[in-house]
């Protein structure tokens, strides 16, 4: 059985927490975005974001669902063990977003981004152990002549 990933979650307020997804986290958090989940939310986050880079006064740069990211957030911080209301993280996001350009923000965005996708391939801590081979294949006799 493959080792649990382990992320470290900073809030805004600079205090670190030890996050440990699980399915059924992930499916209750799914459940409370429904309609949307929360690989959808991310889409339209980097759909945004790619919006931007483009065209940052188009439309669609400017509609980051900030929202259903702080909502996200703030869930996965309240499974870490954090005292993280939605509306407050909500709150602390814009004010981050106006005040420092989203120096706060965007860094816990990206590490929620990466647990929703499934985190990533390049950290050595969290790569999965390699699987052991099955059956070995037979060895073919020699054809007969």
């Amino acid at each position: 059985m493959a080792a649990k990933r382990e992320y470290t979650l900073t809030d805004l307020d600079g205090k670190s927490w030890t996050f440990v997804p699980s399915i059924r986290f992930m499916m209750r958090l799914d459940g409370e975005l429904a309609p949307e989940t929360a690989m959808s939310v991310l889409a339209r986050v980097e759909a945004a974001a790619i919006a931007a880079q483009n065209d940052p006064q188009s439309i669609a740069a400017s509609q980051v669902p900030f929202p259903a990211m702080a909502y996200i957030v703030a869930r996965m911080l309240q499974e870490a063990g954090a005292d993280a209301d939605p509306d407050d993280v909500y709150e602390a996001v814009m004010e981050d977003l106006q005040e420092n350009d989203g120096a706060g923000f965007f860094p816990l965005l990206g590490m929620a981004s990466e647990i929703i996708a499934g985190g990533r391939k390049d950290d050595a801590k969290n790569q999965q152990a390699p699987a052991e081979t099955g059956a070995k294949k037979k060895k073919r006799a020699p054809a007969r002549k």
